[in-house]
């Protein structure tokens, strides 16, 4: 493994690393489309998802169960505030 791989698996390791990055890939647009109907806003928004799908491509060579994971925490924290919601 790469230096840069072996440091992202680190990353990985932590819950703080691992949603620092699916905001990154969410941000990105890695989940959603580009398409907006205008030529050079959905070119600048297929840009943004090249280099979510890149970070994608690394976390999985990095440590293949991490995405999963971050799956499972990202949908358990949305869980979590809904019920903070309700209970508002």
């Amino acid at each position: 493994m790469s230096d840069y791989i072996n440091q992202l698996n680190e990353v990985l390791q932590t819950k703080s690393g691992r949603r620092v990055l699916w905001s990154i890939m969410e941000q990105s647009n890695v989940f959603g489309i580009s398409y907006t109907g205008d030529v050079n806003s959905t070119l600048f928004n297929e840009g943004m998802r090249s280099t979510g799908n890149r970070l994608l491509v690394q976390i999985q060579q990095a440590n293949p169960d991490a995405f999963l994971l971050m799956q499972k925490e990202h949908l358990d924290q949305i869980k979590e505030e809904k019920l903070r919601k309700e209970n508002i």
